[in-house]
C-alpha cells in the first residue's frame, strides 16, 4: 500500500469481509453494503445536481439534506405512534462479526447498528 494516513487505512481494512460469518451471512452483508453504496452514490449525483446550479452552494446542500432527514424523521414518528411501535428498543439480530483489528465479537442490532457482545 505504501504510506497510508489512519482514514485511508480504516476504510481499506472496512471494505475486507467481517471475519466469523457464515455464507448466508456474508451474502446479507455484501447485500446490506451493496445497498449502502447504492445510496451514497445517489447522495452524490443528488449533490451534482444540486451544485450545478450557480445559484446554489454547499450549505444549501447541507440544510436540504437536514430539513430532508428532520422530515424522515417525523414521519417515522408518526407511523410509530400510529402502528404502536414507538420507543422500541433494537433486538438482535443473530449475526455476528468479529472487528477484524481488535478481534471483539460484534452482534448486528435490528437498527442495524452493531454492539459488543
Amino acid at each position: 500500500f505504501g504510506a497510508l494516513s489512519e482514514g485511508e487505512l480504516k476504510l481499506a481494512m472496512d471494505v475486507a469481509l467481517p471475519d466469523g460469518l457464515s455464507e448466508a451471512e456474508i451474502i446479507d452483508w455484501m447485500e446490506d453494503r451493496i445497498k449502502e453504496q447504492v445510496k451514497l452514490a445517489d447522495n452524490m449525483e443528488e449533490a451534482a445536481l444540486f451544485l450545478s446550479d450557480p445559484n446554489n452552494n454547499v450549505n444549501d446542500f447541507i440544510r436540504l439534506n437536514k430539513q430532508k432527514a428532520r422530515s424522515a424523521r417525523k414521519k417515522k414518528e408518526v407511523a410509530g405512534k400510529e402502528s404502536g411501535t414507538t420507543g422500541q428498543q433494537a433486538t438482535p439480530t443473530g449475526r455476528t462479526a468479529t472487528n477484524p483489528q481488535t478481534q471483539e465479537k460484534l452482534q448486528e442490532m435490528s437498527d442495524g447498528t452493531w454492539r459488543a457482545m
